[in-house]
C-alpha cells in the first residue's frame, strides 16, 4: 500500500458476493479488522500517528473511518472543569470513527494516540460511494456497530453492578487475558496513567489504589512499577472480577 489510497473510480465497483460474505463471516469468527481490510483495502490510505497526536476533536466534522493497525488510541471527553474522562481505549484491530457518517453529526468526543500508531483511513466522501455501489458493506458495518453497542451495554452493567475491588480485578483480568501468558507469567501494564484509568473505570484514583493494594495483600498481583503488575494468581483474579464464564 503506497499511502495514497485509490479512488473508487479507478477500481471496479463490484465486489464478488462470495468473497464479501466469506470475509464477513470470517471477520466475526476472528478479527473484524482483518475482514474489513480485505474487503475495502483498495480504498484505504495509510497514516502514522505520533504519541499524543490528536486525530480529531469533539464537535469537529466527522471525516474519517479508521482501522487501528498498531498502537493505542483513547476516546475521551473534557468536562467544563477541564477534567478529562476516558470513554474508550482502542487497541490494534479496532475499527472506529464512522458512526457520525450515518447521522451526519460531528464527532462526540476527542481521539488521541496514547503511543505511536499505524492506521488505515477512508474518508467520509469515499465511504458512501462504496456503500452505494456495494450495499452489503453497510451490513458489514452495522453488524460491527451492534457488537460495539453490546460491549457498551455490558460495560455499563459492569460499572453499575460490581463493587470497586471487583471492578479493578475485572479490568486487570481483561488486560491479562489479552496476553499469551508464556511460561505462566502475565505481566500487565495499564494503557494510560493510573488516575486516568481509574476514571475510565468510573472510580476515584484513591479507590482504584485501594483496590490494587487489596489485590496485592491477597497475593493476587505484584506491583512491579506504578502502572505495571505481575499476575500471581490468574484464577483468583478472574474469580474476584466475577468472570465465571
Amino acid at each position: 500500500m503506497d499511502g495514497k489510497g485509490k479512488s473508487l473510480d479507478k477500481k471496479d465497483s463490484n465486489i464478488n458476493d462470495t468473497l464479501f460474505f466469506g470475509e464477513l463471516d470470517k471477520s466475526f469468527q476472528g478479527n473484524f479488522a482483518s475482514g474489513i481490510i480485505e474487503v475495502l483495502k483498495p480504498y484505504f490510505s495509510s497514516r502514522s500517528l505520533r504519541k499524543g497526536e490528536i486525530l480529531w476533536r469533539k464537535d469537529e466534522k466527522a471525516d474519517l473511518m479508521v482501522v487501528l493497525i498498531s498502537g493505542k488510541i483513547k476516546i475521551y471527553k473534557l468536562l467544563s472543569s477541564g477534567k478529562e474522562i476516558t470513554i474508550y481505549i482502542f487497541g490494534s484491530g479496532t475499527v472506529f470513527g464512522f458512526m457520525p457518517f450515518f447521522d451526519g453529526g460531528t464527532y462526540p468526543a476527542y481521539a488521541q494516540s496514547i503511543e505511536g500508531c499505524e492506521i488505515l483511513v477512508i474518508t467520509k466522501t469515499e465511504l458512501p460511494k462504496i456503500i452505494q455501489s456495494n450495499p452489503r458493506v453497510a451490513l458489514f458495518l452495522i453488524k460491527y456497530l451492534s457488537e460495539r453497542l453490546r460491549e457498551a451495554l455490558n460495560k455499563i452493567e459492569t460499572l453499575s453492578s460490581k463493587g470497586s475491588l471487583s471492578k479493578v480485578a475485572a479490568s486487570l483480568y481483561s488486560l491479562a487475558s489479552q496476553l499469551d501468558g508464556s511460561g505462566g507469567f502475565h505481566i500487565i501494564s495499564l494503557p494510560i496513567m493510573a488516575a486516568e484509568y481509574a476514571s475510565f473505570l468510573g472510580m476515584s484514583p484513591e479507590t482504584f489504589s485501594r483496590g490494587i493494594s487489596a489485590l496485592e495483600a491477597q497475593s493476587v498481583i505484584h506491583r512491579l512499577k506504578p502502572n505495571k503488575f505481575q499476575v500471581l494468581n490468574l484464577g483468583r483474579l478472574k474469580e474476584l472480577g466475577g468472570n465465571n464464564s
